[in-house]
């Protein structure tokens, strides 16, 4: 803790910089569409195949945007390479489920989405 400056706010990363040489490390496995994909597809009672595919029922199209949302917020991936990985979509499809999702979380109406959102999220990062 001596050789951080002083003054720094108390936050993860300024804990995690003070911890670095007493804690062990970890390998770091980043979340993956894969696992995204099949987390989403678990928690909705479907098929990975399912996301990737042409269905258009309600129940199937959230899944499928809510995992495009997640892709999006935990991967590095592009919106083109998000659309690939789900049946070739275009990079437009994935922009449209992602605004869709931050829209209702945003309004605040939704604590089952929410919740949603964090459960499969803390799922994810678990097993990274």
């Amino acid at each position: 803790l001596e050789r951080l400056p002083r003054g720094l706010p108390i936050d993860v990363q300024t804990a995690r910089e003070a911890l670095k040489d007493i804690l062990p490390s970890a390998p770091y496995r980043p979340i993956t569409i894969d696992a995204i994909q099949n987390e989403v597809a678990r928690q909705f009672g479907c098929h990975v195949s399912d996301l990737r595919g042409d269905k258009r029922s309600q129940n199937i199209a959230f899944a499928r945007q809510l995992a495009m949302y997640l892709c999006r917020k935990l991967t590095d991936a592009s919106l083109p390479q998000i659309g690939q990985r789900f049946g070739g979509r275009h990079h437009t499809t994935v922009l449209y489920a992602v605004d869709k999702i931050e829209g209702i979380l945003s309004e605040g109406h939704d604590r089952e989405l929410h919740d949603l959102v964090h459960t499969i999220t803390t799922r994810l990062k678990a097993h990274s």
